[in-house]
């Protein structure tokens, strides 16, 4: 999909975070775009390294996306940019049922907001066993049944409608936004490696610049949820006498 050299760089960036193995950053396309500056809120790391390769990686999607975008005529119009992090799993790691949405806009206004078009690149070299990307085409319909993480109905994973995707070092695979989707149990990696994988969003306008504000997985995001976690905490409630008056 990709040039595998950069596939490697972001394996290396991804495994050396010192205190998360996750990393996450929002490039604006018209950053994209530009030959001669580069300008990305990137709340992780305001390095030079930080911010080309979060660049490069929305560019290569961009690439990989552009028979995709040529059927939208107004693709470059109404896309604002691209939210793009890094995750990094161990053996017995996986990730469960979800969809992809705008998670701080949602934290903030109860909103659930898709993006319009998703991708996932697998970056680890080491043959890797399970981790598989699975991807169910019912969509919304299948999401509004089972809730996040499955959390109304259990996930029927005998479903002979989902999309199972093996992972592959270099491949990408690129979605419709509104898709629930998967990775199932790592089984195991050759070489004590890790399963890196590069997950990609891209928003429109409305909430394009309120993503870039907070990008998933960045420190900032991190930051603000615990904010508003300890906002509506136990602690907050017995720290407000009037409140806890009410409720008791």
């Amino acid at each position: 999909a990709a040039d595998p050299d950069l596939a490697d760089r972001v394996y290396e960036f991804t495994t050396s975070q010192p205190h998360h193995p996750t990393w996450g950053s929002y490039v604006a396309l018209h950053d994209v775009q530009k030959n001669n500056h580069y300008d990305s809120h990137d709340a992780d790391d305001t390095s030079a390294d930080h911010h080309e390769l979060s660049r490069a990686l929305v560019s290569a999607f961009l690439q990989q996306s552009k028979e995709l975008c040529a059927r939208k005529e107004d693709w470059k119009n109404r896309v604002h940019g691209v939210a793009v992090w890094a995750l990094a799993s161990n053996v017995g790691d996986c990730v469960e049922y979800h969809l992809d949405y705008a998670e701080f806009v949602r934290y903030k206004y109860g909103a659930i907001v898709v993006p319009v078009l998703a991708g996932t690149w697998h970056c680890t070299r080491s043959i890797v066993k399970g981790g598989d990307f699975w991807i169910h085409p019912n969509g919304l319909e299948h999401y509004r049944k089972h809730g996040y993480k499955g959390k109304l109905v259990d996930v029927d994973l005998d479903d002979p409608d989902w999309k199972k995707v093996p992972f592959c070092f270099n491949r990408m695979i690129l979605q419709s936004g509104h898709l629930p989707h998967l990775s199932t149990r790592v089984e195991s990696i050759a070489d004590g490696q890790k399963r890196v994988v590069v997950g990609f969003n891209a928003f429109l306008k409305d909430v394009g610049p309120l993503v870039q504000q907070v990008p998933e997985h960045s420190d900032a995001f991190r930051q603000k949820v615990q904010q508003m976690r300890e906002r509506f905490s136990l602690q907050s409630i017995q720290g407000n006498p009037k409140l806890r008056t009410l409720l008791v």
